[in-house]
């Protein structure tokens, strides 16, 4: 791809790299994040966001069982929906594996979730500037464990309260 277009894939540079460790007991994971390595609950619903006190880009993001289907490895903030739109393109024409569609989540972020070639399921995202865009594909049905239940858009974001930029809605 050019490097001079806008939001192509040869001029992307993400803005921050989020691990998604499984989280089978949710609870007794944030007290060892918390209590044994030191970082900070910054987000609770829909998903738990632990962050450094000391790097608010360090973060790791545990969710429910089945909160996404496939569940990614790793997030990949690309810093602007148009190098969203620009990866995806990039993976399309690369022949990757797609396993979540491009789409606006209506807490804010578009994203979509491609398998690269070893395999790893990556969610490559970025913050809308609206942070309400509508959704512009069908919805996809997603498994979801009995206990969970998406709650309505919050305040909440998964970067720490003293750096954030105001926001309507809770941010993955």
């Amino acid at each position: 791809m050019n490097a001079s277009i806008p939001g192509s894939a040869a001029a992307l540079s993400p803005v921050r790299i989020v691990a998604y460790p499984s989280a089978r007991d949710i609870e007794a994971s944030r007290g060892f994040y918390v209590e044994a390595l030191g970082l900070e609950a910054t987000m609770e619903r829909p998903v738990l966001c632990l962050s450094s006190p000391a790097n608010p880009s360090a973060q790791v993001i545990l969710a429910p069982t089945g909160f996404g289907v496939p569940p990614p490895s790793f997030g990949v903030d690309l810093g602007d929906p148009r190098a969203v739109d620009a990866a995806h393109g990039e993976a399309l024409r690369r022949g990757l594996r797609v396993v979540y569609p491009l789409r606006d989540e209506p807490w804010g972020v578009r994203r979509f979730f491609v398998e690269d070639p070893g395999g790893t399921v990556v969610n490559v995202l970025a913050h809308n500037q609206d942070r309400q865009a509508p959704t512009s594909e069908p919805p996809v049905e997603r498994a979801t464990s009995a206990a969970y239940r998406p709650p309505a858009a919050s305040s909440s974001s998964c970067v720490p309260r003293s750096t954030m930029r105001p926001r309507s809605s809770t941010t993955i």
